[in-house]
C-alpha cells in the first residue's frame, strides 16, 4: 500500500497522543483521587481496559 506522508502524520500522532493521555492522565487521576480519599471519577472499565493494555 502506498500512503501518503499525511497518513502516516495522522498515525504517529495518534500514538503519541495515547500514549500521553495513558502516561499522564491514569496517573493523575489516581493522585486527584488519593488526595478526595475517593474512588469517585475513577471508572472501572478504565481501569481493566489499563491493565490489559
Amino acid at each position: 500500500m502506498n500512503e501518503t506522508l499525511f497518513e502516516q502524520a495522522v498515525a504517529i500522532l495518534t500514538v503519541v497522543v495515547g500514549i500521553l493521555v495513558k502516561v499522564i492522565g491514569f496517573p493523575d487521576q489516581i493522585i486527584k483521587n488519593h488526595h478526595r480519599r475517593s474512588t469517585e471519577g475513577l471508572a472501572t472499565p478504565m481501569i481493566i481496559i489499563s491493565v490489559f493494555d
